[in-house]
């Protein structure tokens, strides 16, 4: 009887151990199981996180269809982009596919299909693609939405320059081709020489323009190129301005005009490349002895306000609507074009002015009013703000990022060799860079 007994203890002891044991090690496998499902989950919900910060971060907007056409997801970029985001694909097509492209794009079997569509005054492309999403045997579709504003801009102002080119073109071709013919049908012998004299100055005339209007837009070519060569050096301003105006004294005499220059300041200096600046000063210039009538008044400023140096032509000449003066740089843009081509103008003057002022991290500014003329300013940085902008690219890049401030380097590093530091921009100390800025700003520079 007490073995039985003893058998049974044993075995129910036994039985509850492996069942306590069991029970442990499913509640551990459970644990590790949970763990998996969870560390899974997460992993999921952090990919679709991932996946939603890209579609968000797209400049572009994406929108997903079901095989049954009913809409999957979208981001918040194409919200904005188009009107409004059907719930089912045959809505969308009813919406955006007005000339049936998309339909009959994909009777034909094609892919993707791409159809253009205005928004808010903004142009955008949409590619319709068949893709299959996921396990799903039938295909969905996915719209990718992209702006093409820019684009077509563009596209638009090349087709405009190009006109332009072949009108302003063609006009010195006529007087050429017109005079040509004269002396060709009359014979020289037949016209008296006054005549024959006038034919041909009409003939280098128009020559003459067509040489302008080249170099014009050669000019402008090598700027978009960036295929222009400059040399920027430290230059003083005044004795540039008053050459240039030197130069226009004659025209400015035929109309009687009063033409003075001033310095407003003592050496106004800065880096720049001279013939560049130049061209800027002779065209604002030529341009107010042009646009100003007879006995009228020109005045040219230079001078220093600050940090940056400035010239400023002044005159009281027929003046330019304000309507139209944020077109005025604009290439081949005239605010009269009958009166333009009146003083031989090619719209280029202008657009090659803004361009060169850009070239050298500058600004052009102009006020004007019909009958009381107009008033250009051009301001440049000065040599100590291109100096500190310099120092500034050197420290933070190790290398300067502009024609203007990589002039700059050689007076620094120069600089640095007076104050005895060494030029290892980048890991120069924030004493050795704060001693350089004070060395910068003292009024008589040390280099």
């Amino acid at each position: 009887m007490g073995i039985f007994i003893a058998v049974v203890l044993t075995f129910i002891i036994t039985s509850g151990g492996c069942a306590l044991f069991a029970r442990s090690y499913f509640l551990r496998r459970k644990k590790v199981e949970d763990r998996a499902v969870h560390d899974m989950l997460e992993h999921v919900a952090h990919k679709q996180n991932e996946s939603q910060t890209v579609l968000a971060s797209l400049n572009l907007g994406v929108i997903a269809y079901s095989s049954d056409g009913i809409l999957l997801l979208n981001n918040q970029a194409s919200g904005q982009m188009i009107e409004e985001i059907p719930h089912y694909f045959v809505d969308f097509l009813n919406k955006y596919d007005v000339d049936q492209k998309i339909r009959s794009g994909f009777l034909l079997d094609k892919r993707q299909v791409e159809i253009n569509y205005i928004y808010h005054d903004r142009s955008y492309r949409l590619s319709v693609q068949k893709r299959k999403l996921a396990r799903d045997k039938n295909a969905g579709h996915i719209i990718v939405i992209q702006d093409i504003t820019r684009q077509i801009r563009e596209e638009q102002q090349r087709k405009e320059f190009v006109a332009n080119v072949s009108h302003e073109l063609k006009t010195p071709l006529t007087t050429i081709k017109t005079y040509s013919e004269s002396l060709l049908d009359w014979g020289i012998d037949e016209k008296s020489r006054e005549s024959i004299k006038k034919d041909i100055n009409k003939l280098y005339d128009g020559s003459l323009r067509m040489e302008t209007l080249i170099d014009d837009l050669l000019l402008l070519s090598r700027i978009d190129g960036n295929a222009i060569y400059t040399r920027i050096e430290k230059i003083e301003l005044l004795p540039i301005v008053r050459s240039c105006v030197e130069r226009l004294y004659p025209e400015a005499d035929k109309k009687h005009i009063e033409f003075s220059s001033y310095a407003v300041s003592d050496k106004p200096i800065a880096y720049a490349d001279r013939s560049a600046l130049e061209r800027i000063i002779l065209n604002l210039v030529n341009n107010s002895i042009k646009y100003t009538q007879e006995y009228g008044e020109i005045k040219v400023y230079v001078g220093m306000l600050v940090d940056e140096v400035y010239f400023r032509v002044t005159d009281n000449g027929i003046g330019i609507p304000l309507e139209v003066q944020d077109n005025i740089f604009k290439r081949f843009y005239r605010v009269d074009a009958t009166g333009s081509r009146a003083h031989g103008g090619t719209g280029l003057g202008l657009a090659i002015v803004k361009e060169l002022v850009d070239l050298h991290l500058g600004q052009i500014d102009l006020k004007s009013e019909i009958g009381k003329g107009s008033d250009f300013t051009v301001t440049l940085p000065g040599v100590k703000k291109t100096m500190r902008t310099a120092l500034y690219e050197l420290t933070e890049n190790g290398s300067c990022s502009h024609n203007v401030t990589k002039a700059a380097e050689a007076d620094l590093n120069l600089l640095a060799e007076k104050l005895g530091i060494m030029a290892k921009w980048k890991s120069l100390k924030k004493r050795e860079v704060d001693a350089l800025f004070k060395a910068i700003d003292v009024s008589e520079p040390i280099f």
